[in-house]
């Protein structure tokens, strides 16, 4: 029959033909079904046919080398078996793509299977293996009479050499999948005696893809007796510029609308502009979550011209009309010109702040705080942004100087003073992932688990480099070791010694920028302090009298309208609050609001009078009441049982009522950080 494939033996191979047209000695007319017998029939042999590929995207969006690998390897194996025998080794057939869910891998390998190779492939899913074991042993049929799935494949694939088999869902067997009367481990070891039994001559590779051969049975590892998989290919998150080819090709049929803050680079297209200028704004992005932000910023864009073009009244329809029949075809057809196009600026910076990388197993989103959310420490926010941003921005100067950029930078200092705050504000301006993680959630009652938890931490900020990793409470895990005769084996020596391993360097954290915090810094082990790993070391201090001005003025603005009357004298309050902490601070201005709200329910600025009142509420001393229901503006209340005197015998200057406590630190505490600040000030 006219299109059916054939399969004929030549040259002691088998060859395969589709019938393209079918001709007898007798008609005039081409057959359309025909006896083929060899003894019989004329076979001859035409033009390569070009199958219909045209719905294969031409580009692989930066994967070509790990797809020019994997079809190298196949075609080394079909077609150059007398090498292997000359050099007496056994040709590949198992090769894993290894990568995380929604890197690209089983569209590299239909791909490369079907557009390049251009070889039958057969398809056999996991579940259809294990579904196949469970109804044998229900039935008690004895597992070496069973026919299984991969069998067949593996069969039809060698009637149809050469040819690829496709295991399909092999994720079912990684370790974190648990599923009741199911044996990942002797389905595993099935598999791999399968991919054993086929001959090096058989012309039959089998193809897989999974997030981790680590996290696979051991089986499907490469083994002595010639089962597992031969080859692991890498599929890694894309970087930038694979980023920017994958987003070419997902922007070519979008209309954009031309927008001048853009980088026109030397293609000076718009497709590419936006490519580029959004692959900055994605690091860590799989090419599944950027099919996701392109759809939702083009959602986006939908949504907003509709709303624009709902009818209106009056003059208003007119004009509206009058703007839309400007268009002309040509217009709407012009992806620059379209009044229903996408922007940067409304559409695809909407996308990005719903549409996130993958989820990585740790708090990954980026927090909302700001710069002019920080008051004060002007120079102290220079030198932070200088060490995590330079880096990214200015690489080639690193690499004329010859210099390696920051590793890592220790934020230390009394608590309450805006280390946080730093941080945040720097993860939310600059163009990195983020990842944030305190120490004490790296501790787990399971052995081993804690160690597991650092490297699965700095193995996702790997995956999403360029990364700020915020390690918050290092204390906690970072803690000086103190040897025994028994020597150090407990689980703080085990965890600081992985965290030594993935912060040395051992493994690579290329791209990886870490931030720690702690409020006791002589307890930090000195092997976290040194070079090529916390090698910065910036002290935030009580904040002066300047910086206590910058951060009263940020939280005057703090709820978008100035919530500080007029009355109140920023650079007075500043002096009156000697010792605060920006935290006590932001407490000072809450308690001045909620005294506010008592002298007026309808209040919607704060007076002085209110932050006096707050101010006098201040527990100073040790030997001062605390009392929650205390008053201090007794003439503005109605309510006169609300207020209540001093005890009797009470010293009016040494003691007071107060109901809330700033942070104070006491001089001992000061002197403390100055004196581990010696020697490791940066500014």
């Amino acid at each position: 029959m006219v299109n059916s494939v054939l399969t004929v033996p030549l040259l002691g191979r088998r060859a395969i033909f589709r019938i393209e047209k079918i001709s007898g000695d007798n008609s005039a007319d081409a057959l359309r079904i025909a006896l083929f017998e060899p003894e019989t029939t004329a076979i001859e042999l035409g033009t390569p046919v070009k199958d219909d590929m045209g719905s294969l995207p031409e580009s692989l969006g930066g994967y070509e080398e790990e797809a020019d690998e994997l079809a190298g390897l196949i075609e080394t194996a079909f077609y150059h078996s007398q090498a292997h025998e000359r050099l007496g080794i056994s040709p590949v057939r198992a090769v894993l793509l290894s990568g995380p869910s929604g890197v690209g891998k089983s569209f590299a390998i239909d791909q490369v299977v079907q557009k390049r190779l251009r070889v039958p492939s057969f398809q056999c899913r996991i579940s259809e293996i294990a579904a196949a074991n469970r109804v044998a042993e229900k039935d008690g049929i004895p597992p070496e009479d069973v026919v299984a799935p991969l069998v067949r494949c593996i069969e039809k694939a060698k009637l149809t050499a050469p040819a690829v088999v496709i295991l399909d869902g092999i994720e079912l067997l990684d370790e974190d999948f648990k599923a009741p009367n199911f044996d990942r481990s002797s389905i595993a070891s099935y598999i791999s005696s399968q991919i054993q039994r086929i001959g090096s001559s058989s012309g039959v590779c089998v193809i897989a893809s999974a997030i981790d051969l680590r996290r696979l049975p051991k089986s499907l590892q490469r083994n002595e007796e010639g089962g597992g998989f031969d080859r692991v290919i890498e599929m890694s998150v894309p970087d930038r510029r694979q980023r920017e080819m994958i987003l070419r090709h997902l922007l070519a049929k979008i209309p954009l609308f031309m927008d001048n803050d853009l980088e026109f680079l030397d293609d000076a297209t718009c497709i590419g502009a936006y490519a580029y200028r959004v692959s900055q704004y994605t690091a860590g992005f799989l090419a599944k979550n950027l099919e996701v932000l392109v759809a939702q910023a083009a959602q986006h864009a939908v949504a907003r011209h509709r709303q624009a073009s709902r009818p209106v009244k009056g003059s208003a329809l007119d004009e509206l009309t009058s703007h839309l029949s400007s268009f002309s075809v040509n217009d709407l057809a012009s992806p620059t010109k379209s009044p229903w196009s996408v922007n940067w600026k409304e559409d695809f910076q909407y996308a990005l702040s719903i549409v996130g990388p993958a989820q990585v197993g740790f708090e990954s989103k980026k927090p909302s705080a700001r710069w002019e959310h920080v008051g004060g420490y002007d120079k102290l926010k220079t030198r932070v942004r200088q060490l995590a941003t330079w880096p990214l921005q200015r690489p080639e100067a690193y690499v004329k100087l010859g210099v390696k950029p920051p590793a890592g930078l220790l934020l230390y200092g009394p608590s309450g003073c805006g280390k946080t705050l730093l941080v945040h504000a720097l993860a939310a301006s600059c163009p990195m992932n983020y990842i944030s993680v305190k120490g004490s959630e790296i501790y787990s009652k399971y052995l081993g688990e804690s160690e597991s938890m650092v490297r699965k931490l700095f193995a996702a900020a790997r995956r999403l480099a360029p990364c700020l990793l915020f390690m918050d409470e290092l204390d906690a895990i970072g803690t000086r070791r103190e040897w025994s005769d028994e020597g150090g084996t407990g689980v703080n020596e085990r965890v600081l010694s992985t965290l030594l391993n993935e912060m040395d360097g051992v493994q690579e954290r290329k791209g990886v920028f870490i931030i720690a915090c702690t409020t006791r810094p002589e307890k930090i082990d000195d092997a976290l302090l040194r070079p090529g790993r916390l090698d910065h070391h910036l002290y935030v201090p009580l904040p002066t009298v300047s910086d206590r001005r910058g951060i009263l003025e940020s939280l005057r603005g703090s709820q978008g309208a100035e919530i500080l009357g007029q009355d109140v004298d920023i650079g007075r309050l500043a002096e009156l609050t000697e010792g605060y902490s920006g935290a006590d601070l932001s407490v000072l201005v809450r308690e001045s609001g909620v005294q506010a709200l008592r002298s007026s329910p309808d209040a919607k600025t704060i007076s002085w009078v209110h932050v006096q009142a707050a101010l006098d509420g201040a527990i100073r001393c040790e030997d001062d009441n605390i009392d929650p229901f205390a008053e201090v503006m007794a003439e503005d209340s109605e309510d006169e049982e609300e207020f209540q005197e001093p005890p009797d015998g009470a010293e009016p200057i040494l003691r007071k009522i107060g109901w809330w406590r700033p942070a104070w630190i006491d001089r001992e505490q000061i002197m403390g950080y100055e004196k581990f600040c010696k020697g490791r000030e940066e500014i």
